[in-house]
């Protein structure tokens, strides 16, 4: 404190009273105490400091900044007074400033854990994750209690993708204050990326109790209700957010995710336009209300709309975007264009069937396709087309390129207009190499199965099953053939003690192994994984189980798919539950086998 003599000594017992006033959220009893020190010594740091960051709590934060700035003017050296400044100016959001105080903070008190949290803090919102981390990691060392660090340390880690080390910094957060609801809601969205929705939801009703109406933490507990099916509760929850805050964008494309998979397109579609109103360059927001129009049909509004994959948190189509493209305006003739995959092979396998008309339109075209895709697309190799795998891309030399998922767009594809599969086609002594190996054929048909795709998909919980649930199938008397390389641990154990599934695994080394083995069978039947997508575009006739909420491909209310004349849809028709569809295939395999 300041000064020994009479007059300050009063002053510096009115700084202390206000400074524990301060403290117990007295705030106007406090103001008075400070004005009171700077009546009697205007130039006071210590009143101007505490008189400043009182301002910032308050709400006047440019006040008090300029209240703090005098006060660290007056003492430079001073980590207090320079982590004072830092944190003002970052709620002014001038990072710079508010970063150059942090760093004097800490040359003068390297130990000064504030000023750590602080700097990492201000590090994050300048983007520089790595370093924000190394600065809540120091100011964790320096206090392990230290909250802000705590909770930054997982903030920084979530935006690096680091998920589960998040969701370690979230909870040893929450041990230091278990009452503070945005590491709750932090924790519950990490704990959903990782598909622990169970989780997810206790964690986000945990927020709820410190902040009934916390907007972020009902969010949150929409999303886990969604993930584990209760679309319902999670439409419930999303109006109770939007009621307290009804201009984000995000919680309209939301209700319009929820209302999807309630079956409910048109409302959904309207969430969508909300959303978009509010934020035309919400990137998120503009890709599902793509996808909605894309599964209602009216593809007209729906490709130009799916370009926004490109600009989402989860782009796609975004490689050679320093290169010019062909969108179907230009004239393809002699130009030479690199078609180029993105997402999973499943979307290569359906989109690769642009390639050939291009080239036929007098494009030289390349396709480049994923490794495992390779040997199969190269059956659709021919004078005006090469395939080539992904890491032997090459931009230079190349007038144009396209990602295949813009494919539809450049050619105005309607669902009265898709162009027919490609035709690709494994070598003809792969699949005379597998009918050797099934043997002889007799009377009973030979059926595919694939009910299981990768399980870090977005959409596998809805879209993948057990495969115990194939059981009732099995009676009927076929050969059951696994046409997917690779099997999940339970899956794998049912299998072998069930024994009526022929499975070849580590055989099927790429996609021509696969179409090569589904060629010599009569049936196909899985659900919406690369299997699905390959089957179709042999001709195979292919059966594909859906779930209550489709991908946008595979529209609503149809059992036929305009992508594949060979493929039958099964829908659920209740969320979640596969018996209805496979009812339905045990009776369609009843009238075609008999």
């Amino acid at each position: 404190m300041t000064g020994t003599d009479t007059k300050t000594g009063t002053a510096s017992q009115s700084l202390r009273r206000g400074v524990a006033l301060h403290r117990t959220g007295a705030l106007d009893e406090a103001l008075h105490h400070y004005e009171a020190v700077l009546e009697r010594s205007p130039g006071d740091p210590d009143a101007l400091r505490f008189l400043g960051i009182l301002l910032a709590q308050s709400g006047d934060v440019e006040h008090g900044a300029m209240f703090i700035a005098a006060a660290a003017a007056r003492m430079p050296d001073t980590a207090a007074a320079q982590t004072a400044l830092g944190d003002a100016l970052h709620a002014l959001d001038r990072l710079a400033d508010a970063l150059a105080a942090y760093d004097r903070a800490i040359i003068a008190d390297t130990g000064r854990a504030t000023a750590h949290a602080g700097r990492g803090l201000c590090l994050r919102h300048m983007g520089r994750l790595d370093e924000a981390l190394a600065s809540h990691g120091r100011a964790l060392a320096l206090d392990p209690g230290n909250t802000v660090a705590g909770f930054g340390r997982g903030v920084a880690l979530q935006a690096l993708g680091r998920i589960t080390e998040a969701v370690e910094a979230y909870c040893h957060a929450l041990h230091q204050a278990p009452r503070d609801e945005a590491p709750w809601t932090n924790l519950s969205l990490c704990l959903g990326a990782l598909g622990r929705h169970e989780e997810a939801l206790a964690a986000a009703e945990a927020a709820l109790v410190q902040a009934p109406r916390m907007v972020e933490a009902l969010g949150a507990r929409a999303a886990a209700l969604r993930a584990l099916g209760h679309a319902t509760q999670a439409l419930a929850t999303l109006d109770l957010a939007i009621a307290a805050d009804p201009g984000r964008a995000a919680l309209h494309a939301n209700r319009g995710n929820a209302l999807r998979d309630l079956g409910r397109l048109p409302d959904a579609r309207d969430a969508y336009d909300r959303a978009v109103a509010l934020d035309p360059g919400n990137a998120d927001a503009q890709r599902v209300r793509a996808m909605c129009l894309l599964l209602a049909g009216d593809w007209e509004a729906g490709w130009p709309a799916w370009e926004w994959r490109k600009h989402s948190t989860e782009p796609s189509g975004t490689r050679h975007a320093d290169h010019p493209a062909w969108t179907g305006a230009e004239d393809p003739a002699g130009r030479r264009i690199l078609l180029h995959w993105e997402q999973g092979f499943g979307d290569t396998i359906q989109f690769c069937r642009y390639a050939p008309l291009l080239a036929a339109r007098g494009a030289r075209v390349t396709l480049s396709v994923q490794g495992p895709l390779l040997r199969l697309a190269s059956s659709l190799a021919g004078p005006n087309l090469d395939v080539v795998e992904d890491a032997r891309e090459q931009t230079n030399g190349f007038d144009l390129h396209c990602p295949l998922m813009s494919l539809p767009m450049a050619f105005a594809t309607t669902p009265s207009t898709v162009p027919p599969p490609a035709p690709l086609a494994p070598p003809p002594e792969m699949r005379a190499a597998w009918a050797t190996r099934l043997g002889p054929k007799d009377r009973r048909p030979r059926i595919g199965l694939a009910w299981s795709g990768r399980p870090e998909h977005a959409n596998d919980r809805n879209r993948s099953l057990a495969a115990s649930e194939l059981a009732p199938l099995l009676d009927r008397d076929a050969d059951w053939i696994c046409v997917q390389p690779t099997l999940r641990q339970t899956d794998e154990a049912w299998l072998r003690a069930d024994g009526r599934i022929a499975f070849f695994g580590a055989d099927l080394q790429d996609f021509a192994d696969t179409a090569a083995l589904i060629a010599t069978l009569d049936l196909v039947i899985a659900v919406d994984t690369s299997v699905a997508h390959l089957a179709g575009s042999l001709g195979m006739p292919v059966w594909i189980l859906l779930p209550r909420d489709p991908d946008w491909r595979w529209l609503t209310d149809r059992e036929d798919s305009p992508w594949y004349p060979s493929a039958r849809l099964f829908r659920q028709t209740v969320a979640g539950d596969w018996r209805g569809p496979l009812a339905r295939v045990a009776a369609m395999l009843a009238e075609r086998f008999g």
